[in-house]
């Protein structure tokens, strides 16, 4: 995709890496990406899913890529990072994960971290990175509340520029908008 990146990570573990921390670094750069691209004026949207997936010759093919895809291109609709119901199931099994090893005590966390603080349901009942809450701060301290005064700035700037149009067009955008702005409102440490 010209216009797109790809976070993806396996989730079988094997000697050395455990999926859950995979996940985790996968939606940190998620959520840092959609911060700095924010606070820069170049709103993103985005899906986060799991599923099967096969790399032939550096292409990724299979439902992970497709439940994303959709997530982001049909359920999205504006700024956010938008989370499949899959995702959040794998989340909540990790949190199951037997054993007494470290690897699944961390894994363990891990996935309560990115239930309780990472992820949140938006006002639509849509399953979201929380790129703006208490853990983002948690995370990144120095930059996140700086980011967040950039991003509120450029969001409402955008706001104002569709709430004069009259079209179909402006009316949508302006909608949009409005939702991420007051998204960033009522986000904070």
């Amino acid at each position: 995709m010209s216009d797109g990146v790809m976070v993806a990570c396996p989730l079988e573990p094997e000697a050395g890496h455990f999926p859950t921390r995979g996940v985790f670094d996968g939606m940190t750069a998620c959520m840092t990406l959609m911060l700095v691209q924010l606070a820069a004026g170049r709103p993103i949207r985005g899906g986060l899913d799991v599923g099967t997936g096969l790399e032939i010759d550096g292409e990724l093919f299979g439902a992970a890529y497709v439940k994303a895809y959709e997530l982001e291109s049909k359920r999205a609709k504006h700024p956010r990072l938008l989370v499949g119901q899959g995702l959040v199931a794998y989340l909540r099994e990790s949190l199951q994960a037997p054993g007494s090893q470290y690897e699944r005590q961390l894994e363990r966390k891990l996935a309560n971290d990115m239930l309780a603080g990472l992820l949140k349901q938006d006002e639509e009942g849509e399953w979201i990175v929380h790129y703006a809450g208490p853990f983002a701060h948690k995370l990144a301290p120095t930059f996140v509340p700086d980011l967040l005064d950039k991003a509120r700035v450029f969001t409402s700037a955008a706001r104002a520029q569709f709430s004069i149009g009259t079209d179909d067009e402006s009316r949508k955008l302006f909608d949009r908008y409005s939702k991420l702005l007051r998204y960033l409102e009522c986000a904070g440490p």
